[in-house]
């Protein structure tokens, strides 16, 4: 049986002496560049230092870079809650949720968005859909094929970065720490369910299960 690693992904690093990162500019607060393709399941922010504006909200998004290092093509997190009657729900009206990229969290602006020694964290959703597969049901990931199901959640790939990033127009004041919980797939390649993503993962790999077991690494 295949078991992936949960892992999470800091800045500042878990356990650094490293001071938190300001919310103050519109910034990129965490660079992820995978060494094998995860998914990504939440992410969030530990608040250090109050958020305090009482005229600009702080706006967190996590953002898709296709190629590492590079912002050509990069696609900002935005989240959609849908809860009118459509055909997703044609016969009650719950709502759904989805994502572009990892999505997006913003908190009203005020005194106190985020007091210090809370957090939030956003779950990351499904995948928005578009008229490529259906109005009616999220992407799926298209490098997933069956058998094995289908993930539309989001999923990168080595050689691209997950980032995320302090809109504009950034709070007054506030501090914190920003993470992301990750799970790390099987590599790709000839012998996996994964169709072959153009990621830099040479044909030849296949898929390496990691350590038996269920258990957490922390990583910077």
């Amino acid at each position: 049986m295949l078991h992936y690693i949960h892992a999470i992904i800091a800045n500042p690093p878990l356990g650094s002496t490293s001071g938190p990162v300001s919310v103050e500019t519109a910034a990129d607060v965490l660079v992820f560049a995978p060494w094998r393709p995860v998914r990504i399941i939440r992410w969030g922010f530990i608040c250090t230092s109050t958020v305090n504006d009482a005229t600009n909200a702080l706006a967190l998004t996590l953002d898709l870079r296709p190629t590492a290092g590079s912002n050509v093509s990069r696609t900002t997190g935005a989240s959609t809650i849908l809860s009118g009657q459509t055909g997703w729900n044609a016969s009650a009206l719950p709502q759904f949720f989805y994502d572009l990229a990892g999505g997006s969290m913003t908190f009203a602006a005020g005194a106190s968005q985020i007091a210090a020694g809370k957090a939030a964290f956003h779950e990351v959703a499904s995948q928005k859909p578009s008229a490529t597969y259906s109005p009616y049901y999220p992407d799926p990931d298209t490098a997933f094929d069956s058998p094995g199901g289908v993930n539309t959640q989001f999923v990168i790939y080595p050689g691209q970065e997950a980032v995320i990033a302090v809109q504009a127009v950034a709070p007054a004041a506030g501090a914190g720490k920003f993470f992301l919980e990750i799970e790390e797939q099987a590599f790709e390649g000839n012998s996996s369910n994964n169709k072959i993503a153009v990621s830099g993962i040479p044909s030849s790999i296949i898929p390496t299960p990691s350590d038996p077991g269920v258990w957490t690494r922390f990583l910077s």
